[in-house]
């Protein structure tokens, strides 16, 4: 499984445990302490699964990087391929 399936897969995973426990659960709690309880719960998970969230965050800014090359790319007006081919020669001669 690559590792990016692998990830996505583990987040799944984890989320829906979660949230089958959630629903079991008859609580009523405030919402400061319902902040508190939030926060504490996403710091430990970000230092027990820091590995995830890295290649998460990552693979979001692969992506965002990728989206604004394309739209400057379609901004950008057309090149010829003879120019590609002239450009790449130049380039490996350096």
């Amino acid at each position: 499984m690559p590792a990016k399936a692998g990830i996505h897969k583990s987040f799944e995973n984890f989320c829906s445990l979660n949230v089958e426990r959630v629903k079991k659960m008859n609580i009523t709690v405030a919402d400061d302490k319902l902040k508190e309880i939030m926060k504490t719960a996403l710091l430990e998970l970000l230092q027990e699964k820091k590995d995830i969230f890295e290649e998460v965050i990552k693979e979001v800014l692969e992506d965002m990087a990728l989206l604004h090359a394309i739209r400057e790319g379609e901004d950008s007006p057309l090149v010829s391929e003879e120019v590609i081919k002239f450009n790449e020669k130049t380039l490996c001669t350096l």
